[in-house]
């Protein structure tokens, strides 16, 4: 009934007719409804109820699911959901142009190594030598050619002069 009447005072002079005609009627119905329930009520449960209906301010939540969802999200902020085939798919697409070209001895200062480590990813060489990267396809003695135009992720690129262009 609170809400309805917010409602009404704000679509007052602005909204349709008709909307506003219902409202009210709504609100006339919820009055009365809210007056035949106190008719079997004491005087004193009656006051009683009429002081905590006034301190009540609504809360809506499309379901108590929805609302435990979220109260989970909001603990677990840091995180970031994925599908399983989604880091399949992303691994897939980061591995040939970082660790594929990767000579494997940064293993320690790699984000990614420790990402992929800490996430289970199959990895190219399953015993590497001398402490390299299991990630790195070239550790593994392996020299793919895709990407090859592309920079090594542990070289800085060279910055070409800007000539206006």
């Amino acid at each position: 009934m609170m809400c309805a009447e917010d409602l009404v005072g704000y679509y007052q002079g602005k909204g349709d007719k008709e909307f506003l005609k219902y409202l009210r009627s709504g609100i006339t119905f919820m009055k009365k409804a809210m007056a035949r329930r106190g008719e079997f009520l004491t005087e004193d449960a009656k006051k009683d109820w009429l002081e905590q209906c006034q301190r009540l301010e609504p809360f809506f939540v499309p379901s108590l699911n929805s609302y435990k969802e979220y109260q989970d999200r909001m603990k677990c902020n840091e995180y970031l959901v994925m599908k399983q085939d989604d880091v399949l798919d992303l691994w897939t697409g980061l591995i040939p142009r970082t660790c594929g070209r990767c000579n494997g001895k940064h293993k320690e200062a790699c984000n990614l190594y420790k990402f992929l480590l800490r996430n289970n990813m199959p990895v190219m060489n399953e015993k590497p030598k001398d402490g390299d990267c299991p990630y790195s396809y070239v550790a593994d003695g392996m020299k793919p050619d895709f990407y090859k135009d592309e920079i090594d992720p542990w070289e800085k690129p060279e910055r070409k002069p800007d000539n206006g262009l």
